[in-house]
């Protein structure tokens, strides 16, 4: 399921009982045992009983409350994603390729008549590159000039993207994630990174979680610490993903290239894919949803 669709379905189940702020962002936060004072861009005060911070692995608002205390792990990978125009190549199936240098692009098809590329490069050399999109898409061009195969084709597109996504992989790692009437939730408090495929499942368990716990209890501290301690544990497995393995993925020489490919052939097989599958993600899918009601 693509992002923006999944934003659309929570955001039409839940529009008429939460008012949503458009265009705007948090730049003061102070609180007290009685709930939490927010002044936002635009000037706006407002009072709430509970802040929740869940804004992604880039969170300004978690580097307000919580200054200096996420300690990132770096997964030594630069990631790119954006939409280019449907090609005669594309089909159904997505296609992955590797470049020597730590270099790889891919494909997939999505419902909206489009196809959603990416790029990723291996190493630290993106860690100078600014924040400007243009910045960020000229490391691109230079990193897969002369790459091969449909890379000039989703370099062209990439130029024309408007929904261009570029990131530092990197992994949340934070000792707390509340503090009195303030919490963090989804990759704000422990982002994963794409390389543990199971970002959007955590941030749903840990919204569901969060939820059910403030229904058992009238104190909002009990229920953080016990969102915490239930939440925690497959956190902590989902994030045991060895750097080794985008290096694995990211061969630098053509002949650990010619390896990957003959190893994804194998794994491409239905056979081994739906356990492959399984087997990346075993902390969430042997996480047993509490019961609430």
């Amino acid at each position: 399921m693509l992002r923006g669709d999944l934003a659309r379905l929570l955001y039409e189940a839940s529009s008429a009982d939460a008012f949503y702020r458009f265009g705007d962002r948090i730049v003061s936060v102070e609180h007290d045992e009685a709930g939490v004072s927010v002044v936002f861009e635009n000037g706006d005060e407002e009072r709430f009983d509970l802040l929740i911070i869940a804004e992604g692995v880039g969170s300004r608002t978690r580097e307000l409350v919580f200054p200096g205390e996420n300690q990132p792990r770096r997964m030594d990978m630069a990631c790119a994603f954006f939409t280019v125009p449907l090609a005669p190549t594309d089909s159904q199936t997505a296609r992955w390729y590797n470049a020597v240098g730590g270099r790889s692009a891919g494909v997939r098809p999505d419902n909206r008549g489009t196809t959603r590329a990416f790029f990723n490069v291996h190493g630290r050399s993106h860690l100078g590159v600014g924040n400007s999109v243009a910045e960020q898409k000229a490391f691109l061009q230079a990193s897969f000039d002369g790459a091969g195969w449909e890379v000039p084709r989703l370099l062209a597109g990439m130029e024309a993207a408007e929904d261009f996504w570029f990131d530092d992989l990197r992994q949340v790692k934070i000792d707390r994630w509340s503090n009195g009437p303030l919490v963090l939730l989804g990759d704000a408090a422990w982002c994963v990174t794409p390389l543990g495929g199971v970002g959007a499942s955590l941030a749903l368990i840990g919204a569901y979680v969060l939820a059910g716990e403030l229904t058992k209890t009238d104190s909002i501290a009990d229920a953080l610490a016990a969102y915490e301690y239930v939440l925690r544990p497959v956190v902590k497995k989902s994030q045991n993903v060895p750097k080794l393995v985008p290096r694995l993925v990211h061969p630098h020489s053509r002949t650990g290239v010619t390896i990957l490919r003959a190893v994804q052939r194998l794994v491409a097989t239905p056979f081994i894919s739906k356990r492959a599958a399984k087997a990346l993600t075993p902390a969430v899918q042997s996480f047993t949803l509490p019961d609430y009601r």
